[in-house]
């Protein structure tokens, strides 16, 4: 019979070996949970390289302005992959104003900083969507110029701002044979270099012209201040009410708009004029009586007509119809 001494897990060859036997599986879970993170990092890589993807554009407009106050709308569009976890927007005033109050997310501007940061604030408002516009608002002042911001970062990237267009008020008007009407011009959003707006009559009617402002400048200051084109109607003998488009185009690439004219013609339409209107017939005699085809000498011939009514004895009054020849 063996004694305890003998017994083989006290062989220190046999403790080696079976220490190495135990220590394996632990070397294979390491290396299957290092291989799991490194799969783990595979699935999360794509994400990130999708959020890359992110783009935007912001249009900044004023929705008054006093000459020391003004309020503002900054709509974001997310031409991006969607936000769902929150966001900022910044960007940097040209002159010296300042945000008093901004709704409905958060604002910070440092003391005599003219760089502005908007962020979201609430689970409600921290998610823009693909595609989707979000607008804050805000009230400020300032003196000197208001000049509108021209460059703005939504999460880090930079925006590429939302291409200007015409904006022609109206785009139909009735012109007065003889007088004048304007319409007004301005651009949608600040251009990145000053922009020529023509106005000329591509069609129709000769007699209608464009009389004042055929040309004009606008600025990435005055982009949103309005101005006035002329458009005039010269007199003419017809009675037609004259019609005629007129192009107005765009330096910058910017797509043309169209404004239909028409004239209101002053001229009065054609008439019978009876001279005289009262006749004195000696009974077995005759009288005689012109008929005019209109209130001008410009008709054409033919529409001047004589006529001689002769009474018989039997007959004291006549009622007689005229008509154009």
């Amino acid at each position: 019979m063996r004694t305890p001494w003998s017994l083989p897990v006290w062989n220190p060859q046999a403790l080696r070996i079976t220490s190495l036997i135990r220590r394996k599986p632990p070397r294979k879970v390491a290396i299957g949970a290092i291989g799991a993170l490194v799969v783990g990092a595979a699935v999360v890589i794509p994400a990130a390289a999708a959020f890359a993807a992110a783009g935007c554009s912001v249009q900044y407009s004023k929705a008054w302005d006093n000459g020391s106050g003004f309020g503002a709308n900054v709509a974001i569009t997310n031409t991006g992959d969607a936000i769902t976890n929150g966001w900022t927007l910044e960007f940097d005033f040209p002159g010296n104003q300042r945000i008093t109050d901004l709704w409905p997310v958060a604002f910070t501007q440092p003391a005599g900083s003219a760089h502005v940061t908007i962020a979201s604030n609430a689970d409600w408002n921290k998610a823009i969507a693909t595609g989707a516009t979000f607008t804050p608002g805000f009230n400020g002042n300032y003196s000197g110029v208001n000049a509108n911001p021209t460059s703005f970062k939504l999460n880090g990237t930079v925006c590429g701002g939302s291409a200007p267009a015409l904006v022609v008020t109206p785009t139909s008007v009735s012109v007065p044979e003889g007088g004048m009407v304007t319409y007004a011009v301005r651009l949608s959003a600040a251009p990145t270099a000053n922009v020529t707006v023509t106005s000329t009559r591509s069609s129709g009617d000769t007699d209608i012209t464009v009389s004042a402002g055929g040309t004009l400048t606008f600025t990435p200051t005055n982009f949103a201040t309005p101005q006035n084109v002329t458009v005039s109607a010269a007199e003419d003998a017809d009675t037609t009410n004259g019609t005629a488009n007129i192009t107005v185009s765009a330096t910058g690439g910017i797509p043309s708009a169209t404004v239909a004219a028409t004239e209101a013609d002053n001229d009065p339409g054609q008439a019978i004029v009876v001279s005289p209107t009262s006749l004195s017939v000696p009974e077995g005699s005759s009288a005689t009586s012109h008929s005019f085809g209109g209130t001008r000498s410009s008709w054409p011939a033919g529409s001047v007509s004589r006529f001689t009514q002769v009474l018989p004895p039997s007959v004291e009054t006549i009622s007689t119809q005229l008509c154009l020849s």
